[in-house]
């Protein structure tokens, strides 16, 4: 297993107060979604889907309203970004839906396309960790990016805790030409929490792209970023869906070596059994600790400077 936990932490190095700047906005970013959207009660959530027709019904109505409202909170902050949205509407049984695709109106479309991915449902407390943190990665990422013509799509989806439902949708409708333009996917999941950043080699028995693994490995060591790299067996996210169409990805995400060296559940929660606080009334915006977030942030801008024909800030820019 890859494991550069012991190296030093780059927020402490070099440019402090960007990096504790970068800090200070994550965590704030993800104050402002969870504020933007209704606290759900675990328990009640928890039985209601595994209750009968009506009761489950109301339910996933529940989890949907309380979705939407944290949609059009994310719409109106990368609006001000000058970012284009498309709402991605669908139906779960009887219910509406909808997933939300942002893009920059800069974009050259000529260029390889790479999807950057997080989810706005959530099904406990304030979802936090699970999954304001990773929109605020993505927030954050599409600030740094805005003014480039690079070929970088956000998308948040929607029932990512319903079986994977929004993802499903959006291959189901997706243009062949669209398809066949995606050239990578990165997703950020449960990232609020103080636990372990881990780099996913396989998500529920999808293989992540090699290229991508040793490419972040390399990063994280240059920037010497704690990071491990790991076969995550006990949970699935969007990336499963994207790899089942034939599109290479890697996931970040938070877990606890400590009580979970191999991240295999035992028949538990697997939330509960890897120590991070999601699907639990706990996951609210008061335990999150944003450093994880600022990791995959650096982790994710320098991967795409590098590979993506930017020029790193730190580097001189190319002669002409």
């Amino acid at each position: 297993m890859f494991d550069y936990k012991n190296l030093a932490d780059p927020l402490e190095e070099e440019t402090p107060p960007l990096k504790l700047a970068m800090l200070v906005r994550a965590n704030q970013i993800v104050r402002e979604i969870c504020e933007a959207s209704p606290t759900l009660d675990d328990k009640k959530i928890e039985v209601g889907l595994c209750s009968g027709t009506d009761i489950r019904k109301a339910t996933h109505k529940a989890i949907l309203e309380a979705s939407s409202l944290r949609r059009e909170h994310l719409i109106t902050k990368f609006q001000a970004l000058g970012y284009d949205y498309k709402n991605l509407q669908f139906k779960y049984h009887d219910l509406r839906a909808c997933s939300v695709k942002f893009t920059n109106p800069n974009a050259d479309k000529s260029l390889p396309k790479i999807i950057i991915c997080a989810h706005h449902d959530y099904i406990s407390g304030q979802g936090a960790s699970d999954d304001a943190s990773g929109l605020a990665v993505m927030l954050e990422l599409a600030r740094i990016f805005k003014d480039t013509n690079l070929n970088i799509e956000f998308i948040s989806f929607d029932l990512e805790e319903i079986g994977l439902s929004g993802s499903e949708d959006y291959f189901e409708n997706l243009p062949e030409e669209e398809r066949s333009s995606t050239d990578q996917v990165i997703i950020a999941e449960c990232l609020g929490s103080p636990n372990d950043l881990i780099l996913c080699e396989s998500i529920a028995g999808r293989e992540s792209d090699p290229e991508m693994i040793e490419r972040f490995k390399q990063i994280a060591i240059d920037l010497k970023i704690p990071l491990s790299a790991m076969h995550c067996l006990g949970f699935s996210n969007d990336q499963a869906t994207f790899a089942d169409n034939g599109i290479p990805g890697v996931s970040f995400t938070g877990i606890n070596l400590e009580t979970s060296p191999s991240y295999r559940h035992d028949g538990g929660r697997a939330e509960e059994h890897a120590g991070i606080p999601v699907h639990t009334d706990n996951d609210i915006a008061s335990t999150i600790t944003g450093e994880n977030m600022v990791y995959v942030i650096l982790l994710i801008e320098e991967y795409i400077r590098r590979y993506k024909s930017l020029p790193s800030p730190k580097s001189p820019p190319p002669s002409l």
